[in-house]
C-alpha cells in the first residue's frame, strides 16, 4: 500500500520530544517528534517557521509545557499513524502536575 494513499487527518497532543533546525538561510521551519502519552510512540512531522514560537519552547519545558498538532498524517495499514505529513495548526498547554492535587 502507497502511504500517500492512506493519509487522513489526525488530532494528536504530547510533549515535544525533539526538534530539528535547518541551518541558518536553508530553509525555514524544521522537524520535530512528539510522544504520545498514551502509546510512548513517537511521531515526527514538519514545521512551518511561524510555528517556531510553539515548538521549541515546548521542548525546552517538554514536562509543563505540551503541544497539540492538527492536519494530515500518513497511517500504516494497520491503522497506526507513522508521520504527520502536513501540519495545519500547533497550540500548546500548560501540563498537569501530577504532584498537584486535583
Amino acid at each position: 500500500m502507497n502511504l500517500a494513499e492512506n493519509r487522513r487527518p489526525i488530532e494528536i497532543s504530547g510533549r515535544v520530544w525533539g526538534a530539528q533546525l535547518p541551518p541558518p538561510g536553508v530553509a525555514d521551519g524544521g522537524t520535530f517528534q512528539i510522544l504520545l502519552p498514551d502509546s510512548g510512540k513517537i511521531i515526527a512531522a514538519p514545521f512551518h517557521e511561524k510555528w517556531r514560537w510553539e515548538i521549541l519552547p515546548a521542548l525546552q519545558a517538554n514536562d509543563v509545557r505540551h503541544i497539540t498538532v492538527k492536519g494530515i498524517a500518513e497511517y500504516s495499514p494497520e491503522g497506526e499513524p507513522l508521520r504527520i505529513a502536513e501540519v495545519e495548526s500547533v497550540g500548546w498547554y500548560w501540563a498537569r502536575n501530577p504532584l498537584l492535587k486535583a
